[in-house]
């Protein structure tokens, strides 16, 4: 075999598998086994309809039988687990969509709270906000270390803080408030009015 004829065959191997999912959603209502079953049956004849192009391949089925209950067994009940997970899996668009929605309304929470405790905000686009502490960075990144957030620091610029769980909302609002309430003569005009 050559090197061009391999990378070939591995190629149209990640085609395959990268096709799969959408596949078996567009197979509409047909049940999982009957599915697993319907493609094995198309490969097994498409293997039958090659041995006459490959001397000895007929000769490579006698395995023993836990070779054949394995590799046949592993690969169908496999196939049918992942047709049958798909059929079961909730819409991904909807799905996506209401976490971004919930992402946004985090993130709009952040932002509304920040600003009503005086800081000056840049529109956020991302599923993060961005305060500027300039000199008082490193302090305001000890402060919201301290309180459990986990920041994006950029010394002596800003933070980055990225939005999270519903949870994150309030704690990330106290901790500002209290580098507010101790560092504002440090953070300056950039990022307090």
């Amino acid at each position: 075999m050559t090197k061009t004829r391999a990378t070939l065959i591995g190629f149209s191997a990640i085609l395959m598998w990268s096709l799969l999912s959408l596949l078996t959603v567009l197979s509409g209502t047909v049940p999982p086994f009957q599915l697993a079953a319907m493609t094995f049956a198309i490969a097994g004849a498409l293997g039958v309809a090659t041995w006459p192009f490959r001397p000895g391949a007929a000769r490579a089925l006698k395995q023993p039988a836990e070779v054949w209950a394995l590799g046949v067994g592993g690969l169908f009940g496999y196939h049918a687990l992942f047709f049958m997970a798909l059929r079961l899996a909730p819409a991904a668009e909807a799905q996506l969509l209401d976490q971004v929605a919930e992402l946004v309304s985090r993130r709009t929470a952040v932002r509304d709270g920040l600003v009503a405790q005086g800081w000056h905000l840049p529109e956020p686009q991302g599923n993060f906000v961005w305060v500027a502490t300039g000199e008082a960075t490193a302090a305001a990144a000890d402060v919201l270390e301290a309180h459990g957030i986990v920041a994006r620091v950029f010394a002596p610029d800003g933070i980055r803080i990225s939005i999270g769980e519903a949870e994150s909302v309030d704690k990330v609002l106290a901790a500002a408030a209290e580098v507010v309430a101790t560092l504002r003569e440090d953070v300056g005009a950039a990022g307090l009015g």
